[in-house]
C-alpha cells in the first residue's frame, strides 16, 4: 500500500509573518541593498526566504520580494519597500579670481567649481545683504566688466540622486586700474554693476533714473551720492518711505516697498525735476526677543529668528562669546557656558548699518 503525506507551508502573507522596517538608506554608486529580517512571531525565518531587489539604482522607492525557499516550510511571496535618499554632491567650490583690473571686457569673477553629481548655478549682487532667489541663478561662470566689488553666489542643482546644496557666496573685486589694492568692508554704494541707468518722464519732463538693483532693510542708511547730485529740493515717495539728508545724500528707509527720490532745481521760479533714484526697501523683523539654550547643547540658527525675506546680514556679532558664541557669516550661536549674551545681526557694514539684537540666555 502507498501512503500519501501532505505538507502544510505557512504562506509569507499569513498575519504571523512579519519584516522589521527596513532603514532607508543614502544613494551610492552601487546598488542598495539593505539587510531584510524576516520573522514568523518571534522566531527568526530569514534564512528560510530569498531576496530580489527591485529599483534599488537611483533614488526614490524601492522594494525588495521577498519568497520562500522551495525546501522550507513555508510558501509565496511578500513585497517590502523602503526609500532610497538622495546623497550629498562631491564638490569643490569656485574660488575668487585674483587682480582682476578694469579693461573694458567682460572678466570671469571666480574660477569654475568642480561638481560630480550637479551642476552650478550662479548668481551676481553688489550687495551681501541681498539673497538671489532661486529663479536668478543660471549656468555659467559670471562674467562683468565695470570695476566693483561683487558677491558672487552659487548652489548646486543636484541631479537624480544627489540633492540639491544651499546658496553659498563669496566676493570678487574689479579693481579700477592697476594701481589700487583691495579695499576694506563694503560701502553702501553699489557699484555700477549694481544699478540699472534708464530715463522716465516726470511732471512732463525726462528724466534719468538709477534704479538701485539691490534691496535694503528698513531702517537702513543708504549713501545714493554717487548717483544723485546735490538739489534744490528733494522729494521722497511715497510720504513717509523714507528720509533723505539733503546735505550728505543719505537716505534712511523708513517702509518695506520701491522708495523714490526725486531732484529738483528751480528755473524760472518753478522747481523742475532733474533725476531720479529708486530704491527697494524690505522689513527684517525680530521674531524672539530672548531665546534659551544649554552650555555645550544644540547649536541655535540666529539667521532663523529674524524674519527679512531676501535680506542676509552682513555680519553678526556676540556681547559675549564665551557665553555664546555667532559664526559671523551665518549666525550660528554655539551655546558653551551658563550666561546671558546679546546678539547682533548688522544690515550695511558702515555707520548707517541696522542693528537687530536679541538676547540669548545659556543654561548649565
Amino acid at each position: 500500500n502507498n501512503v500519501l503525506y501532505a505538507q502544510w507551508k505557512k504562506p509569507l502573507t499569513h498575519s504571523d509573518i512579519t519584516v522589521d522596517k527596513i532603514q532607508d538608506r543614502k544613494w551610492t554608486k552601487k546598488p542598495v541593498e539593505p539587510v531584510v529580517v524576516v520573522k514568523d512571531k518571534e522566531k527568526d525565518i530569514t534564512d528560510a526566504c530569498v531576496f530580489r531587489f527591485c529599483d534599488n539604482t537611483n533614488a526614490g522607492r524601492a522594494s525588495v520580494i521577498i519568497s520562500a525557499n522551495k525546501i522550507g516550510a513555508y510558501c509565496g511571496t511578500k513585497t517590502e519597500y523602503f526609500e532610497i535618499l538622495k546623497a550629498e554632491p562631491e564638490y569643490t567650490a569656485p574660488a575668487p579670481i585674483e587682480d582682476l583690473y578694469y579693461n573694458g571686457k567682460p572678466q570671469k569673477l571666480v574660477s569654475e567649481g568642480t561638481v560630480f553629481g550637479g551642476d552650478f548655478l550662479y548668481a551676481v549682487t553688489t550687495s551681501a545683504n541681498y539673497k538671489p532667489v532661486k529663479t536668478e541663478f543660471s549656468e555659467g561662470v559670471p562674467e562683468m566688466t565695470e570695476a566693483g566689488k561683487y558677491i558672487v553666489w552659487f548652489m548646486i542643482r543636484g541631479d537624480r540622486n544627489h540633492e540639491d546644496v544651499a546658496p553659498q557666496k563669496t566676493e570678487a573685486v574689479i579693481h579700477e586700474n592697476a594701481d589700487d589694492t583691495p579695499g576694506g568692508g563694503e560701502d553702501s554704494t553699489p557699484s555700477k554693476g549694481g544699478v540699472s541707468v534708464s530715463s522716465e518722464v516726470v511732471d512732463g519732463v525726462t528724466v534719468k533714473t538709477v534704479k538701485y538693483n539691490d534691496a535694503y532693510a528698513v531702517g537702513q542708511k543708504v549713501d545714493v551720492s554717487a548717483y544723485l547730485s546735490a538739489h534744490k529740493k528733494f522729494i521722497v515717495e511715497p510720504k513717509g518711505a523714507g528720509k533723505i539728508n539733503k546735505k550728505k545724500r543719505i537716505v534712511t528707509l523708513k517702509k518695506a516697498g520701491e522708495v523714490i527720490i526725486t531732484g529738483y532745481d528751480k528755473e524760472e521760479k518753478k522747481l523742475v525735476p532733474k533725476e531720479r533714484i529708486r530704491l527697494t526697501a524690505q522689513s527684517a523683523k525680530l521674531k524672539e526677543k530672548k531665546l534659551e539654550a544649554t552650555a555645550k547643547g544644540k547649536n541655535i540658527d540666529g539667521a532663523a529668528n529674524i524674519d527679512d525675506g531676501v535680506l542676509v546680514p552682513d555680519k553678526w556679532e556676540s556681547s559675549k562669546p564665551a557665553v555664546a558664541k555667532v559664526d559671523e557669516k551665518t549666525g550660528l550661536i554655539s551655546p558653551l557656558a551658563k550666561g546671558n549674551a546679546t546678539i547682533t545681526a548688522y544690515y550695511g557694514t558702515d555707520k548707517g548699518a541696522l542693528r537687530i539684537k536679541f538676547k540669548v540666555k545659556v543654561k548649565e
